[in-house]
């Protein structure tokens, strides 16, 4: 998506991450500290859209800077900070390819879709004692499976990139770079409804109700739902 987009789409995101009630900030600062890999001077988060990631790590920084193209992420990252008492949070609006960028002790790259193995060596250039990078591994909704089964359909669900963690460690492997690697685990349990299950499937309430076998066709039926999520990362230290 282009920033527009984004802009567009950023309140609706924020929501979604409040409501998500995933600790993978917390717990990936604490992963971090337990490998040494989360230093106490200045942290730069790229891409880091509404701050999920930065006010935890920023907690234990004497500074943190945040950078990314959509100024209505960047907004909700400022209420996110505020919300959580955080003042040492700085906000930078601009594409990381196209601005100079300070090198950071800890530079963090999380779910940014476009991060490929040779964006990496940059990113090393970069970073001072830390670099973490990595992604979503894993998003699955036990009754989309479910329905898509019935219909013989298949689902691949959005932001989802098993690939490139792995695509990552391997990089740094190559290089003679050790990296330490990590997989955080989730199931959550939440309701959706015919309508959602519809419009992610691409086809008809009632063909999504007749897969699911529910007997209430009302677009708005709650149906109770399972979440599993996994979220990789690899981070390197000097």
């Amino acid at each position: 998506m282009g920033e527009e987009e984004w802009n567009q789409f950023a309140d609706q995101y924020y929501a979604a991450m409040q409501a998500q009630h995933i600790p993978v900030a917390a717990d990936m600062r604490a992963w971090l500290e337990s490998i040494g890999a989360l230093p106490t001077g200045r942290v730069l988060d790229i891409a880091g859209g509404c701050g999920r990631f930065t006010v935890e790590l920023a907690r234990r920084a004497q500074s943190a800077d945040i950078i990314d193209w959509s100024s209505a992420m960047l907004h909700n990252a400022a209420r996110n900070a505020e919300d959580h008492g955080m003042n040492n949070i700085g906000f930078i609006h601009g594409d990381w390819t196209k601005i100079p960028l300070k090198p950071a002790d800890l530079v963090f790259v999380s779910e940014l879709d476009s991060l490929r193995p040779e964006d990496l060596p940059f990113l090393y250039s970069i970073s001072k004692q830390a670099l973490v990078v990595g992604h979503c591994t894993a998003n699955r909704s036990h009754v989309l499976e479910r329905a898509a089964n019935a219909l013989n359909i298949r689902y691949v669900p959005q932001g989802v990139h098993e690939e490139l963690p792995a695509a990552y460690q391997q990089h740094f492997a190559s290089a003679g770079i050790i990296s330490n690697g990590h997989t955080f685990k989730y199931r959550l349990t939440d309701n959706t409804t015919l309508k959602d299950v519809a419009a992610a499937l691409d086809v008809s309430v009632p063909a999504a109700a007749r897969a699911l076998g529910e007997t209430d066709t009302a677009p708005d039926a709650s149906i109770p739902d399972t979440h599993d999520y996994e979220f990789t990362y690899i981070a390197v230290t000097k």
